[in-house]
């Protein structure tokens, strides 16, 4: 996904959006350090209908990779609709999902984004340019 400026968000908050054709190289000390920084790059290449490609190695497995991006993905579907204002069992029957799962997903994203409560997290939606400014008024 393209910016009005010709920017392509790249999905991590520390690089921003970047000229589509840059290339970067990201050096990592443990797996979770190496997930944690393609998960949410990857999001937001599929989420662009981007052809992505994660190439793995010792000590990463394919499991563990796929399963890093399944819940990575999850998590932002539990983001957005919690921005939205639905409770976790809302969320839990939307997804077809435990209401513990939302819990554990919607825990770690709080703490992930460094949010407290449902009004911070709408915020952070909303700046991120995750929910429209006048999606409330669609609701």
């Amino acid at each position: 996904m393209t910016s009005d400026d010709g920017l392509r968000r790249t999905g991590l908050e520390v690089l921003g959006d970047v000229p589509w054709g840059t290339h970067w190289c990201q050096f990592f000390q443990t797996q979770k350090d190496l997930i944690d920084t393609l998960v949410p790059y990857f999001r937001a290449g599929l989420e662009a209908k981007e052809f992505c490609q994660w190439v793995i190695d010792d000590p990463l497995t394919e499991e563990r990779a796929r399963r890093a991006l399944k819940e990575g993905i999850r998590e932002r579907q539990v983001l957005l609709l919690a921005a939205e204002g639905l409770s976790n069992p809302q969320i839990a029957k939307r997804l077809a999902i435990s209401v513990r799962t939302v819990e554990s997903h919607r825990a770690n994203l709080m703490r992930k984004l460094g949010v407290r409560n449902q009004t911070e997290l709408v915020r952070y939606a909303l700046r991120r340019g995750l929910l429209p400014l006048d999606h409330r008024a669609k609701v």
